[in-house]
């Protein structure tokens, strides 16, 4: 199993600072997260140099020992603003090209995954037309990631066209190829069952423990959610690495020696 740290987990602390602290707790892998007017890294301030920002994030990691685990995008501070599945054609012309961009960058980075949002349910129409709309726009963003070398995956998240396991079940079986990165906290939240979780895993790129919902966390069974960690690609902890201990169990506390 390898162990991945997020870099927003530290959001207090300068991007670089950030990373020294995750090599020195001997994690290694970092999800990079481009997430708009929000992250350390941005897209908008990115996307003007996408060879320049490539070769300066490859040297932070690499010389700090680290590698990129996963890149997730999230182009702005509302889930509207260039959803996958939005009915503008304006605002999905905006989505395919912060894609294209970021995937660059990703592929530069021989980062292994790119984590997308799935879009929402937009309220003027029925959500079998939401979900239709996110898969076809997320089949081409999967080829093209094929095409790159960097799987393609989507979060399911609360306030999402998916927001449940049978509707993110239904996004993936009419994507083939997509992939989903599980934070198991987004449904756990709403009181479903990690057994109803449990058919996604077949489907999963990266398994996401935390996210500070510090109330959910007697609910997770950590035998459990040791086994589905050790039999993902990568395992990553975020904000709180605490809560991610908590969750993973002793195995993970013993592997980084806290």
């Amino acid at each position: 199993m390898k162990l991945a740290c997020a870099d927003f987990t530290f959001p207090l602390l300068q991007h670089e600072q950030a990373l020294e602290l995750i090599s020195m707790l001997d994690v290694e892998g970092v999800d990079l997260a481009l997430m708009g007017n929000r992250s350390h890294v941005r897209p908008e301030d990115v996307r003007g140099d996408i060879p320049g920002w490539t070769r300066r994030l490859d040297e932070r990691l690499r010389s700090r020992g680290l590698e990129p685990a996963d890149v997730f995008l999230i182009p702005w501070t509302s889930f509207e603003r260039m959803a996958p599945n939005n009915p503008d054609p304006g605002e999905r012309a905006d989505a395919a090209a912060i894609f294209r961009d970021i995937l660059e960058l990703a592929a530069g980075l021989h980062a292994p995954g790119l984590t997308l949002l799935p879009g929402i349910h937009w309220p003027d129409e029925p959500w079998e037309d939401s979900l239709a709309r996110s898969a076809e726009e997320l089949g081409w963003r999967v080829e093209e990631g094929r095409s790159a070398d960097v799987r393609v995956s989507v979060e399911p998240h609360v306030g999402s066209v998916v927001d449940t396991p049978a509707k993110a079940l239904a996004l993936v079986e009419r994507c083939p190829g997509l992939e989903l990165t599980l934070d198991y906290t987004h449904f756990i939240f709403q009181g479903v069952s990690e057994r109803e979780i449990e058919h996604f895993h077949r489907f999963r790129q990266h398994f996401v423990s935390g996210r500070n919902q510090l109330v959910q966390l007697p609910q997770l069974d950590t035998h459990l959610c040791r086994q589905r960690s050790n039999r993902c690609r990568c395992f990553t902890l975020t904000r709180n690495i605490s809560i991610g201990l908590a969750c993973a169990g002793c195995d993970l506390i013993r592997r980084l020696n806290v």
